[in-house]
């Protein structure tokens, strides 16, 4: 099956498939408290962004260099990004649905802090160059759970609603596309997940309920 990632420049990933979950501890007490946070990361899309476009009308090749950025952003809900180490929890990610025509091993360069590097692509003569770099976008939802007095409980705000966090991040990835044609279309693509876990929680607990430590830890995620 050809790939359709490399042919378009987005992707959408429909319905936003889970790739990732996992609880972390962020508040430990012994015996008395913990404040727990699960994050439920789904994709939402992978593009192609165009770095460079050359139009070289000689009779030699042209060489130039490009710079790139490489490796793992969060966009949004930094502070909570970095308590729980969103890109490290996910070193080991694998996207991949045979039906969709989509396969990614991702690489632990990928989730290091973004950097800069560069690259020299050649251009042949009386040719046209786009030079596209592959993203992956992602959605990462957090809930919290605190456990005390006996009672397992998910953080819920004062007026009864769960308490939730939503961290918007990037990969740009090692993965590179030469091409003579600009890339256009826009794809929808039925990417299959994981099943969403159960609530991790008994019950619900309203923030102003919860302990002054746990109070103030929740506090600095805004």
């Amino acid at each position: 099956m050809a790939d359709p990632v490399s042919s378009s420049l987005r992707v959408l990933a429909t319905p936003n498939p889970i790739i990732h979950q996992r609880r972390h501890t962020i508040l430990y007490i012994p015996f008395f408290e913990v404040l727990y946070a699960t994050a439920t990361t789904s994709l939402v899309s992978i593009e192609n962004e165009m770095l460079m476009h050359w139009k070289n009308d000689t009779d030699g090749q042209h060489t130039d260099e490009v710079e790139y950025t490489i490796g793992f952003k969060s966009l949004t809900s930094t502070a909570l990004s970095k308590r729980i180490a969103l890109n490290v929890s996910l070193e080991g990610l694998e996207i991949s649905d045979n039906n969709a025509g989509i396969h990614k091993n991702f690489v632990p360069e990928e989730f290091l802090p973004e950097q800069r590097l560069k690259k020299k692509i050649t251009v042949p003569a009386h040719s046209e160059l786009y030079f596209y770099q592959r993203k992956y976008v992602l959605e990462t939802e957090v809930y919290f759970t605190h456990d005390a007095w006996g009672m397992l409980c998910v953080v819920m705000t004062n007026d009864n609603s769960q308490m939730n966090w939503k961290i918007r991040s990037t990969i740009h990835s090692a993965e590179f596309i030469t091409t003579g044609q600009k890339l256009q279309k826009i794809l929808e693509k039925k990417i299959s997940g994981q099943t969403k876990h159960d609530v991790y929680g008994k019950s619900g607990r309203k923030f102003d309920n919860l302990t002054l430590i746990a109070k103030i830890t929740l506090n600095g995620f805004n």
